[in-house]
């Protein structure tokens, strides 16, 4: 019904300031694993559904997790044990470091993103949560 594709790609409460010694947007250091990235996906609503043109509306939620220990920071000399950045400022600060590439293969158009947030914990762990709103195409046999 979904085909999400992830793949990996160079490219608030508070100022948040990384290391600037790091390039950010080079992929995290190799180690002997993978990088991992968690995906939790929801299907909120099938708003409409178009047979002859085998696509359908949908709202969808994700909620994307990884791990880059360069985005660690002091939480006790910061003042908080995480960094949030709603809206456009998620995608600002998302340009600025390293994250997975996602999309929606089968997304006709740009869909919508509503209410991204993208929190830093100060142990580096990453999260990115937005709901997407589209025209999905898929084949149907009706």
């Amino acid at each position: 019904l979904f085909i999400l594709c992830l793949a990996l790609a160079s490219p608030a409460m508070s100022q948040f300031v990384p290391d600037p010694a790091l390039r950010m947007v080079d992929l995290p250091p190799r180690t002997s694993e993978p990088i991992t990235v968690q995906v939790d996906f929801y299907l909120l609503d099938v708003t409409a559904v178009n047979g002859s043109e085998e696509s359908f509306n949908a709202a969808l939620y994700f909620n994307f997790s990884w791990k880059d220990p360069r985005m660690a920071f002091d939480a006790a000399a910061f003042g908080a044990d995480r960094v949030l950045f709603a809206g456009d400022k998620s995608q600002d600060q998302l340009q600025d470091m390293w994250s997975p590439e996602i999309y929606a293969a089968n997304l006709v158009g740009d869909g919508t993103v509503n209410e991204p947030l993208l929190t830093i914990f100060s142990d580096g762990r990453v999260t990115y949560e937005a709901r997407v709103t589209g025209t999905f195409k898929t084949p149907m046999q009706l």
